[in-house]
């Protein structure tokens, strides 16, 4: 994987630091459930946000992926947290279904605006968990 290092051409979700901050502020965990493979932990570093990430799971390690609920409760465990306790965001509508399924909080993403009732901004996520509500 070191010698096609794709994570240099990731970046991040607009305003992932601001919202990443705030929840930590807020005495909040921060997980990163992803389909992905194994170098999640790079490319945080590399888009400046693994200071930020309590916990990052690659499905392809933990052997099952998103949406089977053995993903999201490795997640869960990992953290610390009850599934209860979670606010699972996702940009694919099935992943947040099986999350609700679970008993966690779920919302989908999409930051084109494109899908009805999703989010379109991440700061959005900060007016659905504890604390001060954003300023828009």
């Amino acid at each position: 994987m070191a010698a096609y290092p794709y994570e240099v051409y990731m970046k991040p979700v607009p305003h992932a630091r601001e919202v990443l901050l705030e929840l930590r502020a807020r005495g909040l965990k921060v997980g990163v459930l992803s389909n992905t493979l194994p170098s999640i932990d790079r490319t945080l570093k590399a888009v400046g946000l693994d200071d930020l990430v309590d916990v990052a799971v690659a499905t392809c390690v933990v052997g099952v992926h998103k949406p089977d609920a053995g993903a999201y409760l490795h997640a869960a465990e990992a953290l610390g947290v009850e599934p209860a306790e979670v606010l699972f965001v996702d940009d694919k509508a099935e992943n947040v279904e099986a999350a609700r399924a679970l008993g966690m909080q779920a919302v989908q993403i999409d930051l084109r605006g494109e899908v009805a009732g999703a989010l379109h901004d991440l700061r959005a996520v900060l007016d659905r968990v504890p604390g001060p509500a954003h300023a828009p």
